[in-house]
């Protein structure tokens, strides 16, 4: 997965509340996935890591492999971030 040429993954993680522990791309436990209002070809995700909340997003080239990829991670809320990162995506 690549935007523009570079890597989607692993997330590059933002801090919003909670104890701050500068988690590495695939730390945590995924709580929620949404595509941007603004960008239909980015998905925000947002999760869990040692008393912390953080987002990210991942931004696609193709908006329908982002509605694709979107979709399938909403089935895997509560998943660690490591092993969604091990799914094979089609």
């Amino acid at each position: 997965m690549s935007y523009r040429g570079h890597p989607t993954w692993p997330p590059q993680w933002t801090w919003l509340s909670g104890t701050y522990n500068n988690p590495d791309g695939e730390a945590g436990v995924l709580e929620d996935v949404r595509l941007s209002a603004v960008n239909y070809s980015t998905i925000l995700l947002t999760m869990s890591y040692a008393g912390g909340r953080y987002i990210s997003q991942l931004s696609f080239d193709d908006p329908n492999f982002c509605h694709e990829i979107c979709e399938l991670l909403k089935h895997h809320y509560g998943w660690l971030i490591r092993n969604i990162g091990e799914l094979d995506v089609p």
